[in-house]
């Protein structure tokens, strides 16, 4: 009688028990959004949730260039990988593979021909600080 009450019981529970929901992965264009200054150098990006990119020397602020950036789909990877495009061309401009941790980025990129950019090494690699980022 027990071991038919006990299995009765497991059943039940099983039965009842929720399944897990997908985990959400998190989109690194939340990280990229905002506005990047560079620690050395002078090249400044500005990422918008839209897809949206500018990109600017110090001194040419009031003429940025204007690109789209699409993303690489693998939000786990540790390094990850987009492509720019010059804004109106639907062809990639460029190959990029970033880094981010925290409020600092780590970037390399090349020419779409080119030979694919470097993992960014943060000893050696362009690094950035976000400067406002837009959540």
């Amino acid at each position: 009688m027990r071991t038919l009450l006990a299995l009765v019981l497991l059943g039940s529970l099983a039965v009842a028990a929720p399944v897990p929901k997908a985990v959400k992965k998190k989109n690194n264009a939340d990280q990229l959004v905002g506005t990047w200054k560079p620690d050395k150098g002078s090249e400044w990006f500005e990422f918008t949730a839209e897809g949206g990119m500018k990109a600017w020397t110090t001194g040419s602020v009031n003429s940025p260039a204007l690109y789209t950036y699409a993303l690489d789909p693998d939000p786990d990877a540790r390094e990850w990988r987009m492509t720019w495009s010059t804004k109106g061309q639907a062809k990639p401009s460029y190959q990029v593979v970033y880094l981010i941790d925290g409020d600092r980025m780590y970037m390399t990129y090349s020419g779409v021909n080119g030979t694919p950019p470097p993992k960014p090494d943060p000893t050696t690699a362009p690094n950035f600080t976000r400067q406002t980022p837009d959540k």
